[in-house]
C-alpha cells in the first residue's frame, strides 16, 4: 500500500493552469475593453458584433461568453431586433 503525502491549503493558495486554447485577439479585446468595465447590472450594446443571420448570432454570442470567461465574470446576452448584442453583467 502506498502512503500519500499531502497538505491542506486555502483557496487563495490554489495554483491552476488555464485549460483549452489561447483566446483570440477579438475575445481578449472584448474582455479587456468592454466586459472588465461593466458593473453588475450594467448593459453594454456592442454594435461591432451586429449579426444578420442566426449563425452569426451563435458565433458572436460564443465570443462574448468566451470573453466573459477570460474576464472572470458572468454575463447574459440578448439580441435586439436589428441583431445587435446587448450584454448584461450578472452578479
Amino acid at each position: 500500500m502506498t502512503n500519500f503525502s499531502f497538505e491542506v491549503i486555502t483557496e487563495a493558495e490554489v495554483e491552476v493552469t488555464q485549460r483549452g486554447r489561447k483566446p483570440s485577439e477579438l475575445v481578449q479585446a472584448l474582455a479587456e475593453q468592454v466586459l472588465s468595465n461593466l458593473k453588475v447590472g450594467d448593459i453594454a450594446r456592442i454594435a461591432e458584433l451586429t449579426a444578420t443571420t442566426k449563425a452569426e448570432q451563435v458565433t458572436n454570442g460564443n465570443q462574448i461568453r468566451s470573453a466573459a470567461k477570460v474576464a472572470n465574470i458572468r454575463v447574459g446576452v440578448r439580441w435586439s431586433p436589428a441583431g445587435v448584442p446587448q450584454v448584461t453583467r450578472k452578479a
